[in-house]
């Protein structure tokens, strides 16, 4: 009974589906069905497009178009709860940690960060996906979002959002 809509939404359940596909190993690989479906020029924000018909991200092209581009050689354990989903990953040649988190609650949330096994040297580049809500069909990608390492111990997360963080760590 959800409607088919490309959404913010659908985008946080895409996501979070792809994220744990990530971190199961015996998957080699896994897509998204479909970047661009037949319909695509007459109906508008398809749940099954990653593009519009100008070839720009839908919602869910988004989603897809942040783990294409922030992923670490292999996915790390995290925690969070039911609402608040975390994932990571780590490139341990370059010292390189990415760490996505999904606020799927309406408001917004504040979250500290602790990051075992390694320091954090310094925070590289962030990036932030935000909504009006889960029927947004037109969230705001914003990849210069400043932040320090200050800022990891209470961290806010917009409502019905995607934070990643790119980290530069070094071993304890």
């Amino acid at each position: 009974k959800w409607p088919m809509i490309n959404d913010m939404g659908h985008n946080l359940c895409n996501f979070e589906m792809m994220g744990e596909q990530f971190e199961e190993p015996r998957i080699e690989s896994s897509c998204f069905w479909n970047t661009r479906w037949i319909d695509n020029d007459s109906i508008e924000n398809s749940v099954f497009d990653a593009l519009d018909k100008n070839g720009n991200f839908n919602a869910n092209g988004l989603g897809l178009m942040i783990w294409g581009n922030w992923l670490g050689k292999k996915m790390v354990a995290t925690t969070g709860t039911v609402h608040i989903r975390s994932f990571a990953s780590f490139s341990p040649d370059e010292g390189v940690l990415y760490i996505y988190l999904l606020n799927k609650y309406g408001g917004p949330v504040w979250v500290k960060l602790i990051i075992d096994g390694c320091k954090v040297k310094m925070v590289e580049k962030a990036g932030q996906l935000k909504s009006k809500g889960p029927d947004d069909t037109d969230p705001v990608w914003n990849d210069n979002l400043i932040l320090t390492k200050e800022d990891l111990r209470k961290l806010e997360l917009p409502g019905t959002s995607i934070s990643v963080i790119r980290l530069r760590t070094i071993r304890n």
